[in-house]
């Protein structure tokens, strides 16, 4: 298999995390754009686009939470990131950061109890 490297291929990468994030194509190009501008490495872009789309365009039923919550839940989910790295990202601790998934999980689970399965 042929592994890429280098900024066009980070474009994909991060495209595609944002739009996981994003409500519509439009969000994830503008969040993955400014993500790219800040020339970071990859992952830190990733991270960056994530928590521009769930702030400015984000998508359903994330969209339902206040942001703390919508940006704890989205980084664990879309980027997989763990309690202690979503902690250092949106810079508070661990006990937040839970507290905040608890909060945004219970205030979803009424909503998505009625989403079909795909």
């Amino acid at each position: 298999m042929f592994r890429r490297r280098g900024r066009d291929w980070d474009v994909a990468w991060v495209y595609g995390a944002a739009r996981r994030a994003a409500a519509d194509d439009h969000g994830a190009r503008d969040a993955a754009k400014a993500a790219l501008a800040t020339g970071a490495e990859r992952p830190a872009c990733m991270v960056a686009a994530v928590r521009k789309a769930l702030a400015e365009a984000p998508c359903t039923p994330l969209d339902a939470l206040p942001l703390a919550e919508r940006e704890a839940i989205g980084l664990a989910q879309i980027l997989s990131l763990d309690v202690d790295a979503i902690a250092a990202e949106i810079g508070c601790d661990r006990a937040d950061v839970k507290a905040r998934m608890r909060a945004g999980l219970a205030r979803l689970a009424p909503r998505v109890a009625d989403m079909p399965v795909v």
